[in-house]
């Protein structure tokens, strides 16, 4: 749920697989203010990209009035990202620092949890909400890494993204969600 005051930021990543102790993040991907923003491995490096998120984050304003809004995104994007603070050339107060940040003080909400939590991939609820079919899988992904395709994933992140927008947008307008947004101003104000 979100205040008045309250901008959405759109958040994901792509990786090389399930498994944060052994594949790595490629892209780190928002979209703020209709804007698309990807930060890619394969120009920064990963430490590179998780600095880019971090001091993106540093904006007081974002993190005191915006919300990272996903889809899966408390169980597999925030935490993959905690891990793989671990396999950076971090000392510990480094990786403290930005764990603080990512867990702590940013705010989310995930549509996957708003939505029935197990009941359907993204692109099933993309579809049933929007109308609009995924272009590709997210499993080409580490293909399209490993040939160099790397506008390819540039293409599938860039349209993952605005579905996810037209996706949270779809779900403001559900009764559920206007309900619950009545009762948390109720309560909180």
């Amino acid at each position: 749920m979100m205040s008045s005051t309250q901008e959405p930021i759109f958040f994901d990543m792509e990786t090389m697989g399930l498994y944060p102790t052994r594949e790595k993040i490629l892209t780190i991907n928002l979209r703020y203010r209709e804007e698309n923003i990807i930060f890619k491995e394969w120009e920064k490096g990963e430490k590179g990209i998780i600095e880019q998120f971090y001091e993106f984050t540093t904006n007081s304003l974002i993190r005191k009035n915006a919300k990272f809004i996903g889809f899966n995104i408390l169980e597999f994007d925030v935490e993959f990202l905690l891990e793989r603070l671990h396999y950076q050339d971090y000392d510990k107060s480094e990786i403290d620092k930005r764990w603080e940040r990512f867990a702590r003080h940013l705010a989310y909400i995930d549509m996957r949890q708003l939505l029935g939590d197990s009941w359907g991939t993204f692109a099933d609820w993309r579809s049933a909400l929007t109308g609009v079919k995924s272009h590709s899988s997210g499993d080409m992904i580490p293909i399209f890494y490993g040939k160099g395709e790397f506008t390819k994933i540039e293409e599938y992140v860039n349209d993952e993204l605005e579905g996810m927008e037209k996706m949270y947008n779809a779900i403001k307008k559900e009764t559920y969600y206007q309900e619950l947004q009545k009762l948390r101003d109720k309560t909180f104000r």
